[in-house]
């Protein structure tokens, strides 16, 4: 789960990164062109290769939070 500065948030699950199964490349940057990125852009940004709608890109990042789910929880 990740967050920005402004609130958005994204989730991604392992089965979109994992090359057994979706295999979509995330590429995580915190610079462009060998500088920081922009205070609008930074810290950090997540650039999803290949999504159509730009519904993945987050920048700003604040924060990421892993979380393992019970494959049982709500059944």
């Amino acid at each position: 789960v990740l967050t920005a500065k402004d609130g958005y948030v994204v989730v991604l699950s392992m089965g979109e990164i994992d090359p057994e199964f979706g295999g979509h490349p995330y590429l995580l940057a915190w610079e462009e062109d060998g500088q920081a990125l922009s205070d609008g852009q930074g810290p950090a940004m997540l650039v999803p290769p290949g999504d159509r709608t730009e519904g993945r890109y987050i920048w700003g990042v604040v924060s990421i939070d892993v979380r393992r789910v019970d494959a049982m929880a709500g059944a």
